[in-house]
């Protein structure tokens, strides 16, 4: 799934609310060392001009031996940034559904998934609103990145998924989501074509009605994620927190 520049719009809040949580209670790692790193592929370096991870990672406000479950992984571009982050104490979740990693992946996360900085992460193939075995529980994070509109268009039973996602967090835990909104169909920037693909606020707000609200915004900015996505972007952000 595409994933985009978050800016910074949304960090100290985060910042400030994992705080309140025993792991975030660790010191950040040097997230510019992280990506550093000279095991990162030539391809995720490519990406990281537009991508920003270091930037990524402190908007997460992603710490040692949290766990976090990343839906939509994708190839895993991010999902490679969270392991690092959480670290050998910590466990990052990969969600992707069967389709796309027979469809779109052809074995490219399988691929990522043999670099020894992965083996604290767990690839669990299975649809969006099942998305993780019954006892995986208690995550500290859960994102999803420019992903919740694709459930728009397959068999998913959203408020199904939406209740995953609640029950598999821990009090206290922190949902980060990313998307379009209906003014994004005036830009022509790449997104969903269709109206009911995309998701204005008050969407997100009655869906995620059981969690603490700590922000949500529309915003708009430049993307720059291939011929696809690019170009002046009407953008959505949530972060809640599940009481």
């Amino acid at each position: 799934m595409m994933k985009a520049n978050t800016g910074s719009w949304l960090a100290a809040t985060v910042l400030a609310v994992l705080c309140a949580g025993c792991a975030a209670d660790l010191p950040a790692p040097d997230f510019h060392a992280l990506v550093a790193s000279a095991d990162r592929s030539e391809a995720d370096r490519a990406n990281d001009a537009r991508r920003k991870p270091a930037q990524l990672l402190e908007f997460y406000g992603v710490r040692p031996g949290m766990t976090a479950l990343d839906l939509g992984a994708g190839t895993g571009y991010n999902t490679e940034l969270l392991a690092r982050a959480v670290g050998a104490a910590g466990r990052v979740y990969a969600q992707n559904t069967r389709s796309m990693v027979d469809n779109m992946l052809k074995g490219r996360f399988d691929g990522r998934l043999q670099k020894p900085v992965m083996k604290n992460v767990v690839h669990v193939v299975r649809e969006f609103d099942d998305p993780l075995p019954s006892d995986v529980r208690n995550l500290d994070l859960v994102t999803f990145n420019f992903t919740y509109h694709d459930v728009s268009y397959m068999k998913v039973d959203r408020a199904k998924m939406n209740r995953a996602v609640f029950s598999a967090l821990k009090p206290g835990g922190i949902l980060i989501l990313q998307g379009y909104t209906p003014k994004q169909l005036e830009y022509k920037t790449g997104g969903p074509p269709l109206l009911s693909h995309l998701y204005p606020a008050e969407m997100l707000r009655a869906a995620f009605a059981a969690m603490e609200l700590i922000e949500l915004r529309e915003y708009e900015t430049e993307l720059r994620e291939g011929t696809q996505h690019y170009g002046h972007s009407a953008l959505i952000g949530l972060v809640a927190r599940k009481p």
